[in-house]
């Protein structure tokens, strides 16, 4: 993204006063009206291959928004707070998956961004879909890691069947590869300024051009740690050279692992 977009979304939202609402956020939409796609997006993130991440083994078996909790029986997707290990004799990069879900085809041009912030807000920043999650980001602080156009698409009438018929708007997942610099994240961790905050947003083209955010639809917030080694006592999982996340066990306080267990797989 040019310096001349990254300063204009940053400046346009900076006067917007914060939006009160009583709408749900969340991961689950009500009504097609605001549901996922429509009224907000879901973000996950995916270590790419060999990054380890750490997490905290959930007591109640749920996972939680605001923690490393995980439990292994919830699936493979893992939660909205990660630690993300930096090995700095591992490589100059390392790489995560930012999978956004879920694009709905449109007959409107649209723009897709990726942004993070080293600083969360109390209170939304500025306006957005009544059905969205609340911009969580300071903006102040705020950058943005990935600008994508989303093309429109000439919406085809579909034809009923015996047995139903499709929907003519079909859907897509956008997942970003992120490439963090190493010695950047190092410098980070030494600082104690490791923990970043990241979201997703999406806009139609026209909107962005004119700095009305009203209708923007966001993810969730999640958080990212970044962290020499996993503490003590928590799971450690890996992705493998074919993509694979496994659990390594949890990490002992002789910094030995138990048998490794597959628990999950990501791309």
């Amino acid at each position: 993204m040019s310096i001349t977009k990254s300063r204009a979304l940053r400046s346009s939202v900076l006067g917007i006063t914060a939006l009160a609402t009583n709408a749900v956020w969340g991961k689950g939409g009500t009504n097609i009206e605001d549901g996922l796609g429509v009224g907000f997006l879901t973000l996950e993130e995916i270590p790419g291959q060999n990054v380890a991440v750490c997490l905290q083994q959930s007591n109640t078996g749920k996972s939680s928004n605001n923690s490393n909790n995980y439990n292994d029986d919830k699936g493979g997707v893992l939660p909205d707070a990660l630690s993300i290990v930096v090995d700095p004799f591992e490589g100059n990069t390392i790489k995560m998956l930012f999978t956004i879900s879920e694009m709905i085809a449109s007959d409107e041009n649209r723009v897709l961004v990726l942004i993070y912030s080293t600083k969360s807000s109390p209170t939304p920043q500025m306006r957005s879909h009544l059905s969205s999650p609340p911009l969580g980001l300071d903006l102040e602080e705020m950058q943005i890691m990935g600008f994508y156009n989303i093309p429109a698409i000439q919406l085809e009438p579909q034809e009923s069947t015996e047995l139903g018929i499709a929907n003519p708007r079909p859907t897509s997942v956008v997942t970003v590869n992120f490439n963090f610099d190493t010695s950047k994240l190092v410098e980070k961790i030494n600082a104690g300024n490791n923990t970043i905050y990241v979201q997703a947003a999406m806009i139609k083209a026209s909107d962005f051009e004119n700095n009305d955010f009203d209708n923007m639809i966001l993810s969730e917030m999640d958080t990212l740690q970044f962290v020499k080694e996993c503490p003590t006592n928590v799971r450690v999982y890996k992705a493998d050279n074919n993509g694979y996340v496994t659990s390594s066990g949890s990490k002992t306080s002789t910094g030995e692992r138990p048998p490794s267990s597959n628990i999950s797989q990501g791309k």
